[in-house]
This record gives structure tokens, C-alpha cells and sequence, in this order.
């Protein structure tokens, strides 16, 4: 169980790591609940079967390896998060500049979109995947509504300006 602010922020950092399944928060959970309890009962078991003498040591080490375990998974996230959308952000210029091209040349905002992601597939593929969601969900809703969930999903400066003069336009 956990209060809604923390699976709020969770929710969030796993839409910026890129974890987009419904089930990404319940296998968060499940990583981070094995990776804290492991430690603990190989301390425990191997405290068993040792002497007294080290048992200490043997406890200590398997709190600090439960204390890695609850810390590790939120750290990986949170840099994975992070790398992610400088991944993002490097991309962005060339996307910019494949959409004004595309719209120049006549195409509507979505086929650019598509035409767009389909060539950033291979050198930009972050950004390319971020864009093929923002085409498919354009095909279900409203593009203004689709672009700011993709500025809110991706979380960053740019991307936000990129999606507001898109829906102005």
C-alpha cells in the first residue's frame, strides 16, 4: 500500500523512464519489495547457520543490503528518467526542423508527426517513440489534449514550448 502522493510521483518518474504498461507501478513495487526483503533473509539464514561471534556483521550487512535494496530501484528510475529526456532533448532539433519541413511541404500536423517519427526510428529513438504515441493517440483524441499529455509524459522545457506552439498553430 502506498499513500496516493507517493504513487502520484512514482506514477510520473515511470512515464519519464519511459515504463508506460499499466502494470509498470505494481512491478516497481514487486522489484523494490524483493530486492528489500531478500537481503534480510539471506542475513537471517546465514546468521543461523554461523556463530555467534560474527552475527553482528552478518545482521549489519543485511540491513544495509535491504536499506540498498528500497533505495536502488528509486535511484535507477529517477536516472534512467533523467537520461531519457536528455536523450529527448538532443533529438529535438532535428524533430523541429523534420516538422517544419514536413509542413512547409504541405502535409498536416499528424502525418508530419508520423513521417517524423518514423525517420528519428533509428538515430533518436526515445524522442521517435514519444512521437509515434502522440500519432496514435492524435487518431483517438483531441490533438491539443494528446500534445499536452505529451508535454506533461516527457517533462521537459522544450518539449512543452514544442507542444504549445503546436497547439497554437
Amino acid at each position: 500500500p502506498m499513500r496516493e502522493e507517493t504513487r502520484s510521483d512514482l506514477q510520473r518518474e515511470l512515464l519519464a523512464a519511459g515504463f508506460y504498461r499499466k502494470s509498470a507501478l505494481t512491478e516497481y513495487a514487486a522489484i523494490r519489495t524483493i530486492l528489500t526483503i531478500s537481503p534480510i533473509l539471506i542475513a537471517g539464514v546465514v546468521a543461523a547457520l554461523s556463530d555467534t561471534s560474527q552475527l553482528f556483521t552478518i545482521l549489519a550487512v543485511g540491513a544495509l543490503g535491504a536499506m540498498l535494496g528500497y533505495s536502488l530501484p528509486r535511484v535507477f528510475l529517477v536516472l534512467r528518467g533523467r537520461m531519457r529526456a536528455r536523450a529527448i532533448e538532443r533529438g529535438l532539433p532535428v524533430a523541429v526542423d523534420m516538422l517544419t519541413l514536413c509542413l512547409s511541404a504541405g502535409q498536416n500536423i499528424l502525418s508530419a508527426v508520423q513521417r517524423v517519427s518514423t525517420e528519428l526510428k533509428f538515430s533518436h529513438r526515445a524522442l521517435s517513440d514519444e512521437l509515434e504515441i502522440v500519432r496514435q493517440q492524435a487518431e483517438l483524441q483531441n490533438l491539443q489534449v494528446v500534445l499536452q499529455q505529451f508535454a506533461e509524459r516527457v517533462q521537459v522545457p522544450e518539449v512543452r514550448n514544442l507542444a504549445m506552439i503546436l497547439i497554437q498553430s
